[in-house]
């Protein structure tokens, strides 16, 4: 054909199934525009509801996350009295060494007893011989609404003064 190709001209008759749908009769440039137009509301449709989700309500929430920090910011806390430092450490590593002013909770039931002793706005920093059971412990109490907890690695990563026995 003169003056251009067939499907600029003509109407290009393709049927294409795709999930039942019939696509017929479009002349390429249309079936171009009507692509790329389907492809920016897409994208439009995309962006709008990507922020779309679960709200987080400002306020008073419940916190699901505790705060890590070092030895040297829980020494300042503790010499302050900002925090009320609760060791879940079994008993003979408590007798060992803990923080001046510790309180010690028994491993197989500090969760209970330490809801009863203190309010959800207490600020607690929690301590154990290793930092792994300090983070759980500090992650199980952030579950149960305690706003204000505290954790840092654990007693074998305290350098300063620490007091033995009960």
């Amino acid at each position: 054909m003169k003056g251009g190709t067939r499907a600029e001209y003509q109407p290009v008759i393709f049927s294409v199934r795709r999930e039942g749908i019939l696509l017929i009769k479009m002349k390429k440039t249309a079936y171009v525009k009507r692509l790329i137009s389907v492809i920016l509301f897409m994208a439009l449709a995309m962006t709008l509801f990507a922020g779309c989700g679960k709200e987080k309500k400002s306020g008073s929430t419940v916190n699901t996350f505790f705060h890590e920090i070092t030895a040297e910011q829980a020494k300042e806390m503790v010499d302050k009295n900002q925090v009320t430092v609760i060791d879940i450490s079994v008993s003979t590593d408590f007798e060992k060494g803990h923080i001046k002013g510790a309180r010690s909770f028994h491993p197989a039931l500090y969760l209970d007893d330490i809801k009863k002793a203190f309010k959800t706005s207490d600020k607690l920093l929690v301590v154990s011989t290793t930092s792994a059971r300090s983070r759980l412990m500090a992650r199980k109490l952030s579950d149960q609404g305690f706003q204000a907890v505290y954790t840092f690695g654990g007693m074998k990563d305290w350098p300063y003064e620490k007091v033995t026995g009960k």
